[in-house]
C-alpha cells in the first residue's frame, strides 16, 4: 500500500508499467484484432494528422494502470479513485464502441460525459458554486444551477480533450502536465489525497505514452482521450470543492491549452456558420504541423507528427506552471491567464502567417494545377519572370 511518496520506486513504476504492458502486447497482436481495433481510424477524418491503420485502444491500457493503481491505493485516494473510474464507465464504454467501429455519434459521447459528470455531483455533491464573479456567484450558488453548470464544464474539458487529440503523444503530455500542476496544487494547500490522486492517474497516462511517442504505434481513441478528460476535470473539481481557498480561474491555467484551442474552434466555426461538431484542420497543432512540412526539413507527415508534438508540449507548461504560483489568488489567476491568452493568438497569428502562400508560391501551384490537366508545351508554358 502506499502514500503519496512512499515506495516511490517500486509501486508508482508498476503503475505505469502496467499501462506500458498492456499498451504493448496491444501493438504486438494488431494483426490478430486490427480489423476491428482500427475500424474507427482516425486516417479517414478530417482532422487526421495519420495515415496508416493503428489500434485506438489506447484507453484500455490506460484504465489497467488506473485499476493497478486502485489495488495500491487505500483511504480517501483509494475512494476517490474508485468513484471515478465507476462514474467514467458510460463515457469510457460509449467512446469504446467508437473505437471499435460500433459507432457512436459525437452527441452520444457529449451525454455519456454528461452522464458520467452527473454521477459524480449526485455521489460527492462536489460542484462549482463559488469564486468565478460576484453576479455569477449568485447564481451558481442555486445548487440545480451550479450542479448544472459544472456538468457542463466537465463535459467541456473532456470534449476538449479529444480535440486536441491529434498528434502523437500531444493529448497524453497535455494531460500529464495537467496532472503535475493538480498535484503541486493540492500539495500546496497539504491536500494529499487529491495530489496522490492527480500523480497516480498521470502515471497511468505515462505508461501509454511511452508506446504512442513518438512513432504513433497505439492511440487513445475517444475512450481513452474522453475518460482522461472527464478525469482531469474532477479532479480539478474536487480539489476546488475541498480546498475553498484555492483561485478557480486557476484551474483553467491548468487545462489551459486544451481550453484555449477548443474556445477558439468554437468561435471560428460560429463566425463561419458551421457547425461546432464540424471537424477542421485549423486546431494550433494542425497549424504547427503544417508549417513544419512548408518550411522545415520533415517531407512527411510521419516525421513531422512527433517534432510539432514537441514544439507544442512546452507551451502547454508554462500556464500549468503559472496555475501553481497563482493557485492561492484570482487577481493573479485571471492576470496570467489573460496573458497565456494573448500568447496563444500570437503565436497562432504567427502560424498562419507562416503557412501563407507568397504571390510566386501561388503562381507556381497554380501552374501546376493546369499542367495536370493540360501539359505544358514551349507553345503554352507560362513565364514565372512575370511575378519574380
Amino acid at each position: 500500500m502506499i502514500t503519496f511518496f512512499d515506495n516511490f520506486n517500486l509501486s508508482f513504476v508498476l503503475i505505469t508499467l502496467s499501462s506500458f504492458l498492456v499498451a504493448l502486447v496491444v501493438v504486438l497482436t494488431k494483426d490478430s484484432h486490427l480489423h476491428c481495433t482500427a475500424k474507427g481510424h482516425a486516417g479517414l477524418e478530417v482532422q487526421s494528422m495519420h495515415k496508416a491503420p493503428t489500434p485506438r485502444i489506447g484507453g484500455v491500457a490506460f484504465v489497467t494502470g488506473t485499476l493497478i493503481a486502485l489495488l495500491l491505493l487505500t483511504g480517501e485516494a483509494f475512494s476517490l479513485l474508485a468513484l471515478m473510474l465507476v462514474a467514467g464507465l458510460p463515457v469510457f464504454v460509449v467512446g469504446l464502441c467508437e473505437d471499435i467501429g460500433i459507432g457512436a455519434r459525437p452527441y452520444k459521447r457529449l451525454l455519456a460525459a454528461m452522464i458520467s459528470s452527473l454521477i459524480m455531483v449526485l455521489v460527492t455533491g462536489a460542484t462549482i458554486d463559488r469564486g468565478v464573479a460576484p453576479y455569477i456567484d449568485q447564481a451558481l450558488a442555486v445548487t440545480l444551477i451550479g450542479a448544472v453548470f459544472t456538468i457542463i464544464v466537465a463535459t467541456s474539458i473532456s470534449h476538449a480533450f479529444n480535440l486536441i487529440d491529434g498528434l502523437n503523444g500531444l493529448a497524453m503530455s497535455v494531460a500529464v502536465i495537467s496532472l503535475v500542476s493538480l498535484s503541486f496544487i493540492a500539495l500546496r494547500f497539504d491536500d494529499h489525497a487529491v495530489a496522490l490522486l492527480a500523480t497516480v492517474i498521470a502515471l497511468s497516462i505515462l505508461g501509454v505514452f511511452f508506446v504512442n511517442f513518438p512513432f504513433g504505434k497505439i492511440f487513445l481513441g475517444d475512450a481513452g482521450a474522453y475518460l482522461i478528460g472527464f478525469m482531469v476535470a474532477w479532479v480539478a473539481i474536487l480539489l476546488m470543492e475541498r480546498n475553498p481557498d484555492i483561485s478557480r480561474w486557476s484551474m483553467l491555467l491548468v487545462i489551459f491549452w486544451p481550453f484555449v484551442d477548443t474556445t477558439f474552434a468554437v468561435l471560428r466555426r460560429v463566425l463561419k456558420g458551421v457547425s461546432i461538431a464540424a471537424p477542421d484542420k485549423l486546431h494550433f497543432h494542425h497549424l504547427v504541423l503544417r508549417t513544419i512540412l512548408r518550411h522545415g526539413k520533415a517531407k512527411s507527415r510521419s516525421a513531422a507528427n512527433p517534432v510539432a508534438s514537441s514544439l507544442v508540449m512546452p507551451l502547454a507548461v508554462i500556464p500549468a506552471i503559472l496555475a501553481v504560483v497563482a493557485s492561492d489568488s484570482r487577481g493573479l489567476s485571471i492576470l496570467f491567464l489573460g496573458l497565456c491568452t494573448v500568447g496563444y493568438l500570437v503565436a497562432r497569428l504567427g502560424l498562419v502567417a507562416a503557412f501563407r502562400q507568397t504571390p510566386q508560391e501561388a503562381y507556381r501551384s497554380s501552374v501546376a494545377a493546369i499542367e495536370k490537366i493540360q501539359p505544358a508545351t514551349p507553345s503554352n508554358r507560362l513565364d514565372e519572370a512575370v511575378l519574380d
